[in-house]
């Protein structure tokens, strides 16, 4: 899979796209929602009919106080958004056990940006991305998280069922993903 710059302001949403586009998933985990950009851009990209977003909402962490359910759900609108949400406002170490054993075929990890929870996140998203599912991990080049890129190539080494579809370090923040073996 290759990135391209539809969006040259952010890699991420590259990321997004080109999964979205093609590898079709219809199961979405984003971890790390803030105003929902990235939700927009895999809604946009596809028809996704399971949305599970995790996020502990407002204006910390770069946000505009935008990031809120009636936020996401105007865009949920906008687009005729017919498939199911569910939302777990809090930490992610105390929301994804919740999804109990909820499979995803793309998710997106960008919420804890300290190396034990960005680890700890990766691993629980990746354990719930059926066969073939992707996962995309972000700021893996970003300024102020250095240990973030350690963190991926760490996550790389300990799993062989992972094939890395790309890792992007000279866009803002970068972006990385890789594919889940099995399919």
């Amino acid at each position: 899979m290759k990135i391209g710059t539809k969006y040259p302001e952010l890699a991420t949403w590259d990321a997004i796209d080109a999964a979205c586009r093609e590898f079709h998933p219809r199961r979405y985990l984003e971890i790390g929602v803030r105003e929902g950009n990235s939700l927009l851009i895999a809604l946009s990209a596809t028809k996704l009919d399971q949305v599970a977003l995790v996020d502990n909402w407002g204006g910390r962490f770069g946000g505009t106080n935008r990031g809120n359910h009636g936020h996401i759900e105007r865009y949920l609108s906008a687009l005729k958004f017919g498939g199911s949400v569910t939302y777990l406002d809090g930490n992610s170490k105390e929301m994804l056990p919740k999804l109990n054993g909820r499979a995803f075929d793309l998710a997106l990890v960008d919420a804890d940006h300290t190396a034990a929870g960005a680890a700890w996140e990766a691993a629980e998203a990746w354990e719930m991305l059926s066969a073939g599912g992707v996962m995309v991990f972000d700021d893996i080049a970003h300024p102020d998280h250095a240990d973030l890129l350690p963190v991926w190539e760490a996550f790389l080494a300990e799993r062989l069922e992972a094939t890395e579809l790309f890792r992007v370090t000279d866009r803002p923040y970068g972006v990385a993903a890789a594919r889940k073996g099995g399919a």
